[in-house]
């Protein structure tokens, strides 16, 4: 996973600084190059580098869930998305799915979990 890590660089959109710390402190540290985005434009500005994969909180500034998985799928639809939801019913993550989402994963996440759903989710190398 680590060469494939070093390969991938990761968007992590929330506007949330202890969480989003966390996850740059832990992506880092397994090889990801991250790029931060603390809102709706941030997020629509590192789209542009067509990054292999997006973690998304499920709250950006004034838009949610949908809107914000609507905002990456029209920006980089290749991109793989790990949604982190506070509430992930079966509904809730089949809509995201549909939507263009691999994984909802709700919060509190185990970060082992959290970087295997993504490897998976990453383009075999």
């Amino acid at each position: 996973m680590r060469q494939r890590a070093q390969s991938a660089t990761v968007v992590v959109a929330t506007a949330d600084p202890l969480l989003r710390w966390a996850l740059v402190e832990r992506l880092g540290d397994a090889g990801y190059a991250v790029v931060e985005a603390i809102s709706v434009a941030d997020l629509r500005a590192r789209l542009a580098r067509k990054p292999l994969a997006v973690i998304l909180d499920e709250r950006l500034g004034d838009r949610q869930r949908m809107g914000l998985l609507e905002v990456v799928d029209e920006r980089s639809p290749d991109s793989a998305v790990l949604l982190l939801a506070v509430e992930a019913s079966q509904h809730a993550e089949a809509l995201a799915a549909r939507r263009g989402a691999s994984v909802t994963l709700s919060k509190p996440f185990d970060f082992e979990v959290l970087l295997a759903e993504l490897a998976k989710a990453l383009p075999a190398p």
